[in-house]
């Protein structure tokens, strides 16, 4: 043991966390750890080292709940290195340490408390990539609840890889070689988060999570599934709840395997090869509330949401080829709060753009939008926040000629707005409820921020500074309340409590 204390140690100690940093200190070993033994530490970080052995004696004398161990080069691990944290290590974090896990995890025995374990980026040492069985066996991890195997080469697991582990609720298989979604996971009936983002795998089979009907979040994102049979999710009827199949090779919505999922609240399908989606698609997922279709060479149509009209709250269609709006599609979405049709060619917004929609925000970044009509928003249920980031937008006073009140913020980052006396009046006068953002530039050439008090200065200086006529925080249901129109009952109360002040 390395008898001093570490080159770059940093504390943060309270009543609630004690945090020792020993991270990139050239450490060879685990230093002494003596003069802690009396400090109970929350999180001893020593990643980004060159500690290549962990002895008998490397934390005997340091009482700890989190270690971070990663990007170190441990070739040795003897058989007591961390037995004597067995009563107090919840979270053990040991990426990127070139341990070659199929050799056996005999190091773990014994850490009953121990409820997170990170072991990404380390490998299998034998040619055909096999996870063998019984690897967590006999190690005593009864608390286990979060396992990441991320980026270790993994190609086939042994369907005994995971016994031991039944407390496991949460597996990260994520960036892995795997062609099968592995039996191994049979033994995990109590998993509600199961990860295999980025794999092999281009079928899903009847009843392959059979057994997981704990199972809330299922993400088979980035693999070239191209086909889901109809009994698939068998099992995960009443559990799942978020299906995340973005960046797969699905040229239709497996209609038939999600009408199961009753429970489901959220589905991504985005970035696929989806182009028409039939009117029953989304048949019997009576629960959903957001869906993603993002990346997809989509045709609209009036009753492509049907099933969804009482139940969808969020919906992104970015990137899908929209020339305009898709108002009919939209239309029938009673509880449509979120909208992003950003990445489409939706060009201008004329008038009644947005007539009839009851949505709460509505994201338009980068959709070559140049001029606004103030008439787009007539009709709106609901006052709008409006993202307009990345477009082409100069002009801004259709915020003045819209509905007082009708914006909640308005964001045109990355728009070339001109300063002027419409800004002026926009920004003095309160006609939006929260914000306005971004950059305007000054007929001076110089650039400010929206809203900032050195631009208000500039424009009040060259215009007629404007009233504050607007207090849209008391509006009530989008209808403007000029501060002269207050009901006398209201004003009574404000003279009563500033006399009571006095």
């Amino acid at each position: 043991m390395t008898p001093c204390r570490c080159k770059n140690e940093t504390w943060w100690n309270n009543k609630v966390l004690s945090i020792v940093n020993c991270s990139d200190s050239d450490l060879q070993e685990v230093p002494d750890f003596s003069y802690l033994q009396s400090l109970k530490i929350t999180k001893l970080l020593l990643n980004k080292n060159n500690i290549s052995v962990l002895s008998d004696r490397s934390f005997n004398r340091v009482s700890v709940e989190e270690i971070d161990l990663s990007r170190n080069s441990i070739k040795t691990f003897e058989n007591q290195t961390l037995s004597h944290l067995s009563g107090h290590l919840k979270k053990l974090v040991l990426k990127w340490d070139e341990i070659p896990l199929d050799r056996g995890l005999y190091f773990l025995h014994g850490l009953k408390e121990l409820e997170e374990l990170s072991l990404d980026s380390n490998f299998i040492e034998n040619d055909k990539q096999y996870l063998p069985g019984n690897l967590f066996a006999n190690l005593g991890l009864a608390s286990l609840k979060k396992l990441s195997l991320q980026s270790c080469d993994i190609k086939n697991i042994s369907a005994d890889a995971f016994i031991g582990l039944e407390t496991l609720e949460e597996l990260d298989l994520r960036y892995n070689d795997l062609e099968e979604i592995p039996k191994a996971i049979f033994s995990l009936l109590n998993l509600k988060v199961l990860v295999l983002y980025g794999n092999n795998i281009i079928r899903l089979r009847n009843n392959t999570f059979i057994k997981l009907n704990k199972l809330e979040k299922l993400d088979l994102s980035a693999n070239g599934i191209s086909t889901i049979e109809s009994g698939a999710f068998v099992g995960l009827e009443y559990s799942l709840k978020e299906l995340l199949l973005h960046y797969t090779d699905l040229s239709t919505v497996p209609t038939s395997a999600l009408q199961r999922l009753e429970h489901l609240t959220s589905l991504v399908l985005s970035r696929n090869r989806i182009h028409f989606v039939p009117e029953s698609a989304f048949k019997g997922l009576v629960n959903l509330e957001m869906l993603e279709l993002d990346n997809n060479p989509l045709v609209y149509y009036k009753e492509m949401f049907s099933g969804l009209e009482n139940t969808l709250e969020t919906l992104t269609i970015r990137g899908t080829g929209l020339t305009s709006l898709p108002k009919k599609s939209l239309m029938s979405l009673k509880k449509l709060s979120y909208l992003d049709v950003s990445f489409n060619n939706i060009g201008d917004l004329h008038d009644n753009a947005l007539d009839g929609l009851n949505i709460k925000t509505i994201v338009l970044t980068n959709s070559n939008i140049t001029k606004i009509s103030p008439r787009a928003f007539t009709g709106l249920k609901n006052p709008v926040g409006l993202d307009l980031d990345h477009n082409s937008i100069s002009n801004i006073s259709f915020i003045l000629e819209a509905e007082p009140c009708i914006f909640k913020y308005i964001d045109l980052t990355g728009n070339p707005v001109l300063c002027d006396c419409d800004t002026e009046k926009i920004l003095n006068s309160g006609v939006i409820h929260y914000s306005l953002t971004g950059s305007c530039t000054l007929y001076t050439g110089s650039a400010y921020k929206l809203g900032s008090s050195l631009l208000i200065s500039e424009l009040n200086m060259l215009c007629n500074e404007t009233t504050r006529m607007f207090w849209c925080h008391e509006a009530v249901q989008s209808h403007a309340v000029p501060k002269s129109e207050l009901s006398s009952l209201t004003i009574f109360f404000i003279f009563i409590n500033f006399v009571i002040s006095v």
